[in-house]
């Protein structure tokens, strides 16, 4: 799903000033507001608390999930806000609008891991470094999780964007109706790094022999993985239609041109611009990106941008000549 920011930047309390470099922040801090989400209070009531009680400047956090699940951006990352008792120098803070660890809806939990993963991109920070408020100070039980529940969202947040754990219940017995263009790999377990052997269209229907899910037992079916937007499927499924590839002209060497991409399907960005790299972040349709340079590899064009951090970043926007979106 895409998740759009709303900008409030411009009227957050204390405003926006450069406090730190983006190279200090090494880690994500997770909090709550304590306040039931029934009571349905907004990040404007938290402002006025902070400013007229606690005497506070700015406030607490750099992003804010409302009690639908509307991701809300406060602050620049540049900006110390006064998140954790002091700890704020190095930490980009996100609250939710909850009064405890059982309030979250599940609204707010899947916008908090999307909003996680693209800071993570932005500023190259590993799930490692995503902490409960009580793991970087222990002051208070906020956000309501023990370890073991931050060690699970931890081991989630390192694995690709959209790898999910239970097959795909519309999978027919004996086939398998594709509802997007897929790509079909050798391999189920490596499903990053095996070759693509094949690749489906829109509409059609394939007999399969059998079908491995990744990490889980054989009996199990397929897995769709939005991320990579693709079934992963063995190297004994059966195409009934094959769609073959279209001849690409390979261009040596990067090529500067500064545009905008709009992918129309899930697109991983990878920190280096080959199959093998790990997804550490993911756009969306409805997200766009600029990029100042592509590379046509024969089977791939891929787009290259700056991270709000300096990291080099790479994206597919072509895969054997078709595009996985527009451009301007």
């Amino acid at each position: 799903m895409a998740y759009k920011i709303i900008d409030r930047r411009a009227s957050a309390l204390g405003g926006q000033r450069k406090d730190r470099g983006l190279a200090s922040i090494t880690t994500i801090g997770w909090h709550y507001t304590a306040v039931l989400r029934k009571n349905r209070a907004f990040i404007t009531n938290h402002e006025a608390y902070w400013r007229d009680t606690l005497g506070w400047d700015r406030g607490g956090y750099h992003f804010y999930i409302d009690a639908d699940g509307n991701i809300y951006q406060n602050y620049d990352y540049e900006r110390i806000t006064w998140g954790v008792k002091d700890n704020n120098g190095y930490v980009v803070h996100i609250s939710v609008e909850a009064g405890n660890g059982n309030d979250y809806s599940q609204a707010q939990i899947d916008a908090r891991e999307w909003l996680t993963r693209k800071i993570m991109g932005d500023l190259n920070i590993p799930a490692s470094k995503v902490k409960g408020h009580w793991e970087i100070y222990n002051n208070s039980s906020c956000p309501g999780y023990t370890k073991a529940q931050m060690d699970a969202f931890r081991a989630k947040l390192a694995q690709p964007s959209g790898a999910v754990s239970t097959p795909a219940a519309s999978a027919p017995s004996g086939g398998l109706a594709v509802g997007t263009k897929v790509t079909v790999r050798s391999s189920a377990t490596h499903y990053q790094t095996g070759q693509p052997i094949a690749s489906w269209v829109k509409g059609s229907t394939y007999a399969i022999k059998q079908v491995k899910a990744v990490n889980q037992s054989a009996s199990k079916r397929a897995y769709l993985l939005d991320g990579i937007n693709s079934w992963v499927l063995e190297q004994d499924v059966i195409p009934q239609t094959v769609v073959a590839p279209t001849p690409v002209q390979v261009i040596t060497g990067w090529v500067a041109e500064s545009g905008t991409f709009y992918p129309n399907i899930a697109v991983g960005v990878r920190s280096e611009p080959k199959d093998s790299s790990p997804v550490i972040a993911t756009y969306y349709p409805g997200e766009s990106v600029r990029y100042d340079s592509y590379l046509n590899d024969g089977t791939y064009v891929w787009v290259h941008y700056v991270s709000y951090g300096g990291a080099n970043r790479y994206l597919k926007v072509r895969y054997n000549g078709e595009a996985l979106g527009t451009f301007s």
